[in-house]
């Protein structure tokens, strides 16, 4: 409440004692939340360490946007000596219990080989589950696996639908495979130069907006 002033004015301090009292208590989300005011500096001094405490603290009692926070912290090196195994398993717990930002970074971790075997089979299954469930920058990748043939057979038509699925979130680089696709067409696929062109506007537009915020 005191953190994103719903109700009330927004006030650091008052949300971190809260917070406090609840953690003491044993509350892991309240944990969470402190890790949080520390990794972003709301109301105290950025520190990225004490950030860690907190979320190893929630993490421990199975908090699951802890446990993704904790594998972002030993995949960057941030507050904590950079380990690749370790960020893998903090994002398989949270993978576990369905966090879909973790089913993506373990995929990412698996298809570059970091913290362990390189297994694209591992990353595209990850991918696809993330998908599913709306996630852009899966879709994006898993369209990349199709496109290439990379641990399933390759398939273009499924390629293209996920590469719009991810477009339509406001991808370009989606946009950018999109339009290349219909300039040169391929086997079934005629090119479409006004597809083409469509999609090449509409990457455009967004690196426009983007351009300006």
């Amino acid at each position: 409440m005191y953190l994103k002033g719903l109700a009330v004015k927004q006030d650091y301090q008052k949300a971190m004692f809260w917070y406090g009292k609840s953690a003491d208590q044993g509350n892991p989300q309240a944990m969470y939340d402190i890790g949080v005011m520390y990794d972003f500096g709301q109301g105290v001094k950025q520190d990225h360490e004490k950030a860690i405490q907190w979320y190893q603290r929630s993490a421990l009692k199975g908090y699951a946007d802890a446990q993704y926070n904790l594998g972002i912290a030993y995949e960057k090196g941030e507050g904590t000596q950079q380990n690749y195994a370790k960020a893998r398993e903090w994002y398989q717990k949270a993978v576990t219990q369905g966090n879909v930002s973790a089913m993506v970074n373990l995929g990412n971790l698996y298809g570059e080989g970091l913290g362990g075997e390189k297994n694209d089979s591992k990353a595209f299954d990850l991918y696809k589950k993330a998908a599913e469930k709306g996630d852009s920058a899966a879709q994006y990748n898993l369209a990349e696996y199709y496109r290439a043939g990379l641990a399933t057979p390759r398939d273009l038509d499924k390629a293209i639908y996920w590469y719009e699925k991810s477009a339509a979130e406001g991808t370009i680089k989606a946009m950018d495979k999109l339009a290349r696709i219909y300039r040169v067409g391929y086997k079934h696929i005629p090119a479409n130069q006004a597809l083409s062109d469509e999609w090449a506007d509409k990457a455009a537009k967004a690196r426009a907006r983007e351009a300006v915020r």
